[in-house]
């Protein structure tokens, strides 16, 4: 909510035209920043618990069948 409050309110009064601009791109570019390094990291942690759990079923078929 905060950022959207940032992003849309009036801020004539305190900060010149091209400046408040400036600004809201900013705040924005780094919030759908922030949301892709989330969307990588949780891509990123899911792949490797499976990734390892596969490797570790397969370790246990080959130590039980020998």
């Amino acid at each position: 909510m905060v950022i959207t409050t940032l992003t849309t309110m009036d801020m004539r009064k305190f900060i010149p035209c091209r400046m408040r601009r400036v600004i809201n791109i900013v705040i924005i570019l780094s919030g759908v920043s922030l949301l892709f390094l989330l969307i990588g990291s949780l891509t990123q942690a899911l792949l490797e618990f499976f990734e390892c759990r596969a490797s570790w079923k397969a370790r246990m078929e080959r130590t039980s069948t020998v």
